[in-house]
């Protein structure tokens, strides 16, 4: 039986999961819940044997994980993913976890507090974050390992994110730029991307308050 993939009809925080399996050529069931299907998620999800109910949702077999770094760093363990030593799988959870601080403040932003005031202070205060990710990326080919690891599906999908949320935060960052190529360029990346299955849109539900459609 096909893997399932479960989230809500959106990119959000099931993307680099969906991204990660077409990578591995995993065949996989992509269940995307709708709002009119909202209900029955919230009413059948305690039901269905996951320690900790909650989307996105990943059922291989007897294994049922929920939360998108548990399900990330299941995959790298199962593909070998996480880095070929002590050193470099530190690293792979080290960035995961640094990116899920990323990412939350983004959430906070588009789901709670936009505003055009709110938009400035989040982008005056993004390029010595992105700095940050210039400096540990380093003169590497890759973050966490010379093979490509979960983390780096989950640090492009943020960064591809804030390309598209305001694409002047990348001016200058010239390693990132080439980072986001190399890994575009991946052929099995390309290939998804290039394909009708690759839907990075809508990026947020729909009661986010800065959303991207299309």
């Amino acid at each position: 039986m096909a893997p399932i993939v479960g989230y809500w009809n959106i990119r959000g925080m099931a993307h680099p999961i969906r991204m990660l399996l077409k990578y591995q050529k995993v065949e996989f069931d992509d269940r995307r819940i709708t709002t009119a299907e909202s209900e029955k998620w919230f009413a059948e999800k305690h039901g269905m044997g996951f320690m900790l109910a909650n989307l996105p949702y990943y059922i291989d077999g007897d294994t049922k994980l929920t939360q998108t770094v548990a399900i990330m760093l299941y995959l790298g363990r199962k593909h070998k993913m996480s880095g070929k030593n002590d050193e470099e799988v530190s690293r792979t959870e080290q960035l995961l976890l640094h990116i899920v601080d990323l990412y939350t403040h983004f959430a906070i932003l588009c789901y709670f507090s936009y505003s055009d005031e709110k938009k400035a202070e989040y982008l005056a205060a993004m390029p010595a974050k992105l700095k940050m990710l210039e400096a540990a990326l380093g003169d590497r080919t890759w973050f966490c390992s010379d093979d490509v690891t979960v983390a780096d599906f989950f640090t492009w999908n943020f960064l591809d994110v804030q390309r598209i949320f305001e694409p002047t935060l990348f001016n200058g960052c010239d390693k990132l730029n080439a980072y986001m190529t190399r890994f575009e360029a991946l052929p099995n990346v390309k290939a998804y991307m290039q394909s009708p299955e690759y839907k990075p849109f809508p990026i947020n539900g729909p009661i986010a308050k800065w959303n991207k459609e299309a």
